[in-house]
């Protein structure tokens, strides 16, 4: 992180300091919205809509397919694939 040091009248030193990036979640009507510098990044609605700006990343799992993760999302690293869980199996998903 880079400072700079500047002098001022009477002595006085300011020392001036990039902001970190701040970041709040806060409802709006029946929305949670999560903020970063003031900038919406991401917002859940009450019908369980999830909207992102920007892109979603999904992370290696090596979680087991069940019926009480049924149509979970995950990346398997191994076979270089995005899958679905249909409560038995995973299966790849095809953007062909």
């Amino acid at each position: 992180m880079k400072m700079k040091l500047m002098s001022m009248s009477m002595g006085i030193l300011l020392l001036l300091a990039p902001a970190l990036a701040q970041a709040q979640m806060n409802s709006q009507g029946a929305d949670m919205v999560f903020e970063v510098n003031n900038n919406e990044v991401m917002r859940l609605t009450q019908t369980g809509l999830m909207d992102v700006s920007g892109t979603l990343k999904l992370k290696s799992s090596t979680a087991t397919c069940s019926g009480t993760v049924e149509g979970v999302l995950r990346y398997n690293s191994t076979t270089k694939v995005a899958e679905l869980c249909d409560g038995t199996d995973w299966k790849a998903l095809n953007f062909q």
